[in-house]
């Protein structure tokens, strides 16, 4: 894993650049395909202990016609990191919590709760604690893209 480097403004166009993207199955992980097309998926979460110290970790766990979904593992941020989306995104706080300012509004997410953000709502993570998982799900007509890199450090 190599740390890359966010800026403090980012735009997602199509669906999520501001994070690097890996996909790396867990040797628990199983598909299975029936004459050709998937029928099951199956992995296992990284434990929130696996977050880095700083910025985000984000890992692809499954990708549909139009959907993509994540765990997002997050680090402290250095600072705050300005999204703007261009899908539907849902997601939950499975462990840690994290500050957010939507359209100008201080949303403050702990263990088991969850948002869904329109596309064109401007908003920003504020902090995070370290070890804050996340399950994020990406939904648009672009369909899923993916940048299968490394975690990526604010």
């Amino acid at each position: 894993m190599v740390p890359g480097d966010r800026g403090q403004r980012h735009v997602r166009a199509p669906l999520n650049l501001h994070c690097e993207h890996r996909f790396e199955p867990d040797p628990r992980y199983r598909a299975r395909s029936v004459q050709g097309h998937m029928s099951v998926e199956r992995g296992i979460l990284r434990p929130p202990s696996a977050a880095p110290e700083f910025g985000e970790d984000v890992m692809t766990l499954s990708v549909g016609e139009a959907w993509r979904a994540e765990q997002i593992l997050s680090g402290v941020l250095r600072s705050p990191v300005e999204d703007l989306l261009d899908h539907e995104e849902w997601v939950v706080v499975l462990e840690g919590s994290a500050e957010l300012e939507i359209e100008g509004e201080l949303e403050v997410l702990r263990r088991g709760d969850w948002i869904k953000l329109d596309p064109g709502v401007r908003h920003r993570v504020l902090s995070t604690t370290r070890g804050t998982s996340w399950l994020a799900f990406h939904l648009g007509p672009e369909g899923p893209k993916t940048n299968q890199n490394g975690p990526t450090e604010s």
